[in-house]
């Protein structure tokens, strides 16, 4: 007996679909920082990946009526993005501002990323898939965090190369200093430790639950450990701190450490030796009085000072009749620091406190959701849902001075894993 023709037809649409959602999941994080125009003149490599693949996932999908009823979490990203494009909308002709390629960047921006989390949500639809979608996710950023480390030895092939692929140059900023702090991919050290941190976050996730099937210990060891060095040699203290911590209390909560009396301090004085050959320049340089910008005040670095004086001279002011809807998603004219330094100011110069609502909802629906996947799943489940929790709870206190959602990489990777977390409700439900 022969297979029916439309029934091969949707088969292969469903083989093709799949294929596509591993190849989106692993290049759109690690490509999202490759300046605009390479290799397509007028458009970033990651964007145009999300619209073809993201797109031709979500029309098999709807062939093979697949698309599953609407969630809370799926709401709560739609929402995001509307919100982003209408708030802004808004205060751009309210203020007679020009909508520019920069300014329509950043009100359609959060469609690639719902875009992203539909086409992985419909496709990750089994164990087996959301099994491969975090593997591809793992691996992918291997070649990444190895380009980082070799950046920061300071061989110039690897340096030239970042250079090139992002257009950004930092080669002399920290020259006296006696540091290189790598880049990788991304535009910014601080970008490429955001992706660095999430994706290690994930991988020990996975280390604390055996059974899961995504890669064997061993490599998930060397994965994690790859991370972990490129985000030491970007030399971000608050990232850097954040995965050591957030770390510990992983492997407390599973249980995998026998006595914590004394295998917290091991690890902690482990990680301080390791850590400290990086991180001395850097704290000489937050510390210790310069000749010119801010300076440390008690216990509080420089770069805390600085943000605090970015928001409250620059940034701040513009919203006194804004705080509802917003500024807009351009940076306002009289800023001369042209980098918010934090997600909350982001979100409010955006779209005003109704954005930030819905982000903080989205994000505490997430945390809600992963939380009852890392209780009642199996194994690979739990990954999931205790990788999504830790992420939840280390972005809202990072991004106090960091813009990881908004920038790349990161949120990437942040959308797959609410992907997986919905997709993975759906199918308790």
């Amino acid at each position: 007996m022969t297979v029916a023709a439309p029934q091969r037809d949707q088969d292969l649409l469903l083989r093709w679909a799949r294929v596509a959602t591993l190849v989106l999941v692993a290049t759109t994080p690690i490509l999202s920082g490759v300046k605009r125009g390479l290799p397509v003149p007028g458009f970033r490599i990651s964007e145009l990946l999300t619209v073809l693949l993201g797109g031709f996932v979500l029309i098999a999908a709807g062939r093979r009526r697949s698309l599953a009823r609407p969630r809370p979490l799926d709401w709560l990203a739609l929402a995001y993005a509307v919100a982003t494009l209408a708030l802004g909308s808004i205060d751009l002709l309210r203020r007679d501002a020009p909508f520019d390629s920069d300014n329509l960047s950043g009100l359609l921006g959060p469609f690639q990323f719902l875009v992203l989390y539909r086409a992985v949500e419909v496709t990750a639809t089994t164990e087996t898939l959301r099994r491969d979608v975090l593997r591809a996710l793992l691996l992918a950023s291997v070649p990444v965090a190895l380009l980082a480390i070799l950046q920061s030895l300071q061989i110039d092939a690897f340096v030239n190369l970042g250079v090139h692929l992002t257009g950004s140059d930092y080669r002399g900023v920290f020259a006296d200093q006696g540091f290189v702090r790598a880049t990788g991919t991304f535009p910014h050290w601080q970008v490429a430790a955001g992706y660095f941190l999430v994706i290690g976050i994930l991988g020990f996730a996975a280390l604390m639950r055996p059974d899961h099937g995504i890669l064997g210990q061993r490599v998930l060891m060397a994965v994690v450990a790859i991370d972990a060095i490129a985000l030491l040699r970007t030399v971000t203290t608050g990232a850097s701190t954040a995965l050591a911590v957030t770390c510990v209390l992983l492997a407390l909560f599973s249980g995998r450490l026998r006595n914590p009396l004394i295998a917290v301090p091991t690890i902690l004085l482990v990680g301080l030796v390791i850590a400290g050959s990086v991180f001395a320049p850097r704290y000489r340089e937050q510390y210790h009085a310069t000749t010119a910008g801010p300076q440390a005040s008690g216990i509080v670095p420089r770069t805390i000072v600085y943000r605090y004086d970015i928001w409250n001279d620059q940034y701040l002011p513009v919203l006194e009749d804004r705080w509802l809807a917003g500024f807009g998603p351009d940076i306002p004219p009289d800023a001369k620091w042209k980098y918010t330094e934090s997600v909350y100011v982001t979100m409010l110069l955006r779209g005003g406190v109704i954005l930030l609502a819905i982000y903080l909802a989205f994000m505490a629906r997430l945390a809600v959701e992963g939380r009852r996947l890392a209780r009642a799943g199996p194994p690979l489940e739990a990954v999931i849902g205790s990788a999504t929790v830790a992420i939840v709870i280390v972005l809202a206190v990072t991004q106090v001075i960091a813009t990881y959602f908004t920038t790349s990489g990161t949120p990437q990777v942040v959308w797959t894993l609410a992907a997986l977390v919905a997709a993975a409700g759906a199918r308790r439900a």
